[in-house]
């Protein structure tokens, strides 16, 4: 008789991996709150945690021995600004903070905008949901624009956006394991 071994594919180990980096992001990034000096330095490591991640899967995941694929370059990327990050050359939070908030409100605006289109097609369940998320984006974009010392909290509300993606991640590679 012969014995089955459980063997792990590269992708799902780069997912379980990926997750768990998020899942510990999140969590600095919540928790940074408490002293705003620390933020800069989180996302310093986080930036290069997440480079090295990326450079190592890009060479991992290439044929030949390569370093211009998408992953190895991104990775190589965000190493150099973590290390510039490190050596105070590069003030990151400020220019992320800007990102993050257009992000919101511009996905905000995008599901608003989908959600009509879906309620004229008589796809009301689907519009509902999505017409409440893009104003919830919408007011939180807004929100942060016009109040500024909301933006502190911003980076406990993405640490925690953060680790939640990271335990459904998880929760979703392992479930797909067996």
């Amino acid at each position: 008789m012969a014995t089955k071994t459980n063997s792990i594919s590269k992708t799902k180990a780069y997912r379980i991996i990926e997750a768990i980096i998020l899942i510990v992001l999140g969590i600095l990034l919540a928790v940074s709150i408490v002293n705003s000096n620390i933020l800069n330095i989180v996302l310093a490591i986080a930036i290069l945690i997440i480079g090295v991640f990326y450079f190592v899967k890009g060479v991992t995941s290439s044929t030949n021995v390569s370093f211009l694929l998408p992953d190895g370059i991104i990775g190589g990327i965000l190493v150099a600004c973590a290390i510039a990050m490190f050596a105070s050359y590069l003030s990151v939070q400020q220019t992320l903070e800007q990102v993050i908030v257009i992000g919101v409100l511009a996905i905000g605006i995008i599901l608003i905008v989908d959600a009509i289109v879906r309620f004229v097609r008589k796809n009301t369940t689907a519009g509902i949901t999505e017409i409440i998320v893009g104003l919830v984006l919408v007011v939180l974009g807004l929100l942060f624009i016009f109040l500024p010392e909301v933006l502190d909290y911003l980076w406990v509300i993405f640490g925690i956006l953060l680790a939640v993606y990271g335990i459904y991640l998880l929760v979703d590679t392992l479930r797909r394991l067996k």
